[in-house]
């Protein structure tokens, strides 16, 4: 049988849904006191790549700042929109995922970057990305 058949007589339910994984969370395991894990989601690739393509233009500040909105946007678990999340945070109801992000991992670089690094693979985009450098 050859691949358009198998297509044709298998469920392809799956082909609209985002690709999902869980990961192991440092920060969140160290807040919560048992291991953690987080689920990450591709992303619209349009959306990552806008960030993505900064990378090599700015500091290494600037680079955290950009793994920190990647991250934001491809976490669905915990649900950093949640407004009762945000108000354990001492956060306003209007802060961004990206607010909530930054309080949970602050100081959390490393974690970012992991994070990113599987949102990039999980939504099909291939960058390079290294450490921030201290």
């Amino acid at each position: 049988m050859n691949k358009v058949e198998m297509l044709l007589k298998a469920d392809l339910g799956k082909i609209n849904e985002i690709p999902q994984v869980e990961i192991n969370s440092a920060r969140l395991t160290y807040l919560l006191g048992e291991n953690t894990k987080i689920k990450v989601r591709a992303i619209d690739k349009q959306s990552l790549m806008s960030q993505i393509e900064k990378i090599n233009e700015v500091g290494e500040e600037e680079k955290v700042e950009i793994y920190e909105t990647v991250a934001s946007m491809g976490i669905v678990d915990p649900d950093l929109s949640d407004i009762n999340l945000k108000k354990k945070l001492e956060l306003n109801e209007n802060a961004s995922p990206l607010d909530v992000f930054k309080k949970l991992w602050k100081h959390m670089e490393l974690e970012s970057i992991t994070i990113t690094k599987k949102i990039c693979e999980l939504s099909g985009v291939d960058v390079k990305i290294d450490d921030v450098k201290n």
